[in-house]
């Protein structure tokens, strides 16, 4: 392939990732609940109060714990704040960083490890993947994890597989992007036991020496340590060091495991996500199997990246099925799927042409999927058509700064409220909720001019019952239920 042909579709492939991360940024996919707690930890931050979240007026308590994304994300939301102020648009803005930056990692790693020409056709897959967008825009931690733990795995391409002898700083960067992708998600923790794995494996091949192993390990170390004084405050909000554990262990609360483990392996059977990946999962292993069988020499980096995202499946088996826990897995496996389909079909006769073809049919085919989801069946696509953040943003534009709400278990909304004269109450079981259950005395004295609640919680209380008995429905708009005062 020519460089110019290469530069010209790679540009094409980053236009496509442009404007799906751009597209209807505000409002595609709508804000939601974790959104709001991360955005509103991130402006705490910004305006000097630490990683805090707000419970009432003078209230502001540590919840980093119960929480499940971490500094190497919040700090930066908090820096775009301080640059571009605390909006919904700033901090979307900085995930479409995020996806820019993590297919630009991607584009780069299979580059060097595969070569241009399977790069580029799996760039086409991430570039229209569904999920990218959807996990992507969002403020969350996948992406930003994914694009360190990414890095960390062309870091130890260079490190392990390059010509050249490893550096001091090659191998703290590889050790430090692996920390800081541990530290933005615990999903990310799952790449540590396969890290070690694959170090271990280099080791016994004489790729990596013990003060090699050492100096990774340093860089591992460091970015934990700030992730730990940062994200427990142990006997802050009853925290303790069993209940983050169980709460990590079990986030969920999820009492019929097994039950959990049947449907969730029976979703890999029946449901687009988790087809989709054991399919590329299938292919990648075939491919492993006949490349051993050739005796070809199977890089560290990649073992790694097969154990990493067999343990996010296996993670995934026992917790609430959503498929936003497997689209880490899903990204990795994606950067070896072309490859390995390439390898599996190089087992075809050559005078079977037809299959010779199946390459670029299978990238082509997928791609088109991906844009016809991404336009018309997709989690983003289905809020195209919204416009929720511009209805908050315009229902608070002239309240008047002394009037006080109450935001109950309605966090993604209270981001968009133009003072800091609220109260709010998140009901997190699973993270041993509720919390700020102490501000609902100021809705049964009637203190709050208005309340914010979703539609469904109300009717789940019984219409109000005895907290709402001095407030009356307002407004309602999408599902949410705005009270104010009889």
């Amino acid at each position: 392939m020519s460089k110019k042909l290469e530069i010209t579709i790679l540009f094409f492939l980053l236009s496509v990732v442009v404007f799906f991360s751009t597209f209807h940024l505000t409002e595609s996919p709508s804000v939601w609940y974790d959104e709001g707690i991360y955005i509103q930890t991130a402006a705490n931050l910004e305006a000097g109060e630490g990683m805090t979240f707000q419970f009432a007026p003078d209230q502001l308590g540590n919840m980093m714990s119960r929480f499940t994304v971490g500094y190497p994300l919040i700090y930066l939301l908090a820096l775009v704040f301080k640059i571009f102020g605390a909006n919904i648009l700033a901090a979307r803005g900085l995930m479409v960083f995020f996806i820019l930056a993590l297919v630009t990692v991607v584009y780069f790693f299979i580059k060097k490890r595969f070569g241009p020409v399977l790069a580029l056709w799996s760039l086409a897959l991430v570039a229209t993947f569904p999920p990218l967008y959807g996990n992507g825009k969002s403020v969350l931690g996948e992406v930003p994890g994914l694009v360190f733990l990414i890095a960390a795995l062309l870091m130890l391409n260079r490190i392990i597989s390059g010509k050249q002898s490893p550096t001091r700083s090659g191998l703290l960067l590889a050790g430090l992007f692996a920390g800081l992708g541990a530290a933005t998600k615990p999903v990310f923790l799952l790449f540590l036991p396969a890290l070690v794995i694959g170090v271990y494996i280099a080791w016994r091949r004489k790729n990596l020496s013990p003060k090699n192993i050492g100096l990774i390990g340093a860089g591992v170390v460091l970015p934990l340590i700030v992730w730990f004084v940062t994200q427990f405050v142990i006997g802050s909000s009853g925290t303790s060091f069993l209940s983050v554990f169980n709460f990590y262990a079990n986030p969920y609360g999820i009492g019929n495991i097994i039950g959990v483990v049947k449907n969730n392996l029976i979703n890999f059977l029946t449901e687009a996500g988790p087809l989709y990946l054991l399919i590329i999962m299938l292919v990648w292993f075939l491919a492993l199997i006949i490349r051993k069988r050739k005796k070809d020499l199977i890089p560290a980096e990649e073992i790694i990246a097969f154990c990493f995202s067999v343990l996010v499946c296996l993670a995934y088996l026992r917790i609430a099925g959503w498929h936003r826990y497997i689209f880490p897995a899903q990204v990795v496996a994606l950067l070896y799927f072309v490859p390995s389909l390439y390898v599996c079909i190089q087992l075809v006769p050559k005078k079977i042409k037809i299959m010779r073809l199946g390459l670029p049919v299978t990238v082509v085919g997928l791609s088109l999927w991906g844009i016809y989801g991404l336009s018309f069946n997709s989690w983003v696509a289905d809020f195209y058509s919204s416009r929720k953040t511009a209805f908050w943003e315009n229902y608070f534009k002239n309240v008047p700064v002394k009037e006080s709400a109450f935001f109950y278990d309605t966090p993604e909304v209270a981001i968009f409220y133009p003072s800091r004269n609220y109260y709010q109450y998140l009901a997190l079981p699973a993270a041993g909720g509720p919390f700020g259950a102490e501000g609902l005395s100021a809705i049964g004295k009637g203190d709050v001019d208005q309340i914010i609640i979703r539609a469904d919680t109300l009717e789940s209380l019984g219409r109000g019952g005895k907290w709402f008995a001095k407030y009356r429905p307002k407004l309602q708009s999408y599902k949410y239920t705005i009270l104010e005062k009889k």
